[in-house]
């Protein structure tokens, strides 16, 4: 899934075309930081079939400052059927709850609309846009940058529990 070019555009760590070298040294990097703290990355499993869907991350812990970064991709074929939305709801619970962040961060490149739908939808909201900031296959783009606060989440959840 990751190696189609339609999901890897959208991801900062993904190259394209990904290597099996490449996948190799992401995972260990991935493993190192889950081992110092630094990172939780869940996988997301279809019930009915229990085929792979995508996955969802918390990464760039920093537990002095109480704040993550999260991310998130899916499979083309499970695009538009909420399950980015459930992945990452399930990521802000543990993010807010058993790690006692207060802040998650998101970004997105500016022209992934369906993203920035996930986000807002989720309570986060649009803080900035940086420009150049970001280098991905060679080309210089812009990051737009979400923030959500715990009790803006906490607000919202409750909100949507009395609907």
């Amino acid at each position: 899934m990751l190696r189609d070019r339609r999901v890897s555009r959208w991801l900062l760590g993904v190259p394209y075309p990904l290597t099996l070298s490449q996948e190799r040294e992401w995972l260990a990097r991935t493993r190192l930081k889950h081992r110092r703290g630094q990172a939780l990355s869940l996988w997301a499993i279809e019930r009915s079939s229990g085929r792979l869907v995508g996955g969802v991350s918390l990464h760039e812990i920093h537990r002095e400052h109480r704040r993550g970064e999260a991310g998130y991709w899916l499979g083309v074929r499970h695009w538009g059927h909420g399950y980015a939305s459930e992945m990452l709801e399930g990521l802000l619970e543990l993010a807010f709850g058993p790690l006692a962040l207060e802040r998650v961060e998101a970004g997105t490149f500016p022209g992934n609309d369906r993203s920035a739908h996930v986000l807002e939808k989720a309570g986060f909201r649009l803080e900035g846009r940086l420009r150049g900031a970001i280098v991905k296959d060679g080309v210089a783009r812009d990051d737009l940058v979400f923030g959500l606060l715990k009790r803006e989440w906490q607000r919202a959840r409750k909100t949507r529990t009395r609907t």
